[in-house]
């Protein structure tokens, strides 16, 4: 490592970066209700397409409704373990009310609803980590949409497409190896990836997970059957149904 390298990994903005890691097992301790909203504020002040502020956070306090989002959620434990649950949405309601003519049935207003929304999650995340919390993005509610667009109440052009959970680490930092900058930077024309980059990063894995997980497992073998089939086969129906992806 150069000794630039070495000096912007030490800046507290890179140092979060680079060492972030995602928390399953949390300390009890709650968030302070103000520093939650200071979390969330650092979201809203993330990128977004033309202004529009595609994004709502809903707070989930209720013990019930965590525990029944963690059984639709294949009961990962972090939804209810975790001091704070936070349900990440895509949302075009406030643009619809200030424009009831706006065109928002074209599949391109979702996808930059969802590209809005998942920077503000960043942000959140980043920030929590800069005050020494952690946290988890859990794609799982995505499986049973309407069961829980009905609980939280949302209007058309609200969809919520994952949870956040936030607390203070009760787990060692472990930070998981990633693909080389040269598989995935690249200059006026894209590389394709070679079968000897991957398998690099295949044994790079195995490594760290027989070391820190105790499990063996590389990249393509625990991927391998992830798009077997469809993960959830009524999503379109869903999104068509809150106003999205008409055409």
């Amino acid at each position: 490592m150069s000794n630039l390298e070495q000096h912007l990994k030490s800046l507290p903005t890179l140092e979060t970066i680079f060492t972030h890691f995602s928390v399953r097992k949390y300390k009890n301790t709650p968030i302070n209700p103000e520093l939650l909203k200071t979390i969330v504020r650092a979201g809203s002040r993330a990128s977004t397409y033309a202004n529009i502020q595609a994004t709502s956070i809903i707070r989930i306090s209720n013990p019930e409704l965590r525990a029944q989002i963690e059984a639709k959620c294949f009961k990962q434990k972090a939804l209810t373990q975790a001091p704070e649950l936070l349900i990440v949405c895509v949302d075009f309601s406030r643009f619809a009310l200030a424009n009831p003519a706006a065109q928002l049935q074209y599949s391109e207003v979702f996808l930059a609803g969802t590209i809005d929304a998942s920077i503000f999650a960043q942000n959140m995340m980043l920030a929590a980590e800069s005050l020494g919390l952690g946290g988890l993005f859990i794609g799982a509610i995505r499986h049973d949409l309407p069961w829980l667009d009905q609980e939280l109440g949302l209007p058309k052009y609200v969809v919520p497409i994952f949870a956040l959970c936030l607390g203070y680490p009760d787990e060692a930092p472990i930070v998981r190896p990633r693909f080389s900058l040269e598989t995935i930077f690249h200059e006026n024309q894209y590389q394709q990836a070679t079968l000897e980059s991957l398998n690099t990063y295949d044994e790079e894995l195995h490594t760290f997970n027989q070391e820190f997980m105790h499990k063996d497992g590389e990249w393509s073998s625990s991927t391998a059957h992830m798009f077997d089939r469809p993960a959830n086969p009524e999503l379109v129906n869903y999104l068509t149904q809150k106003g999205f992806c008409l055409k």
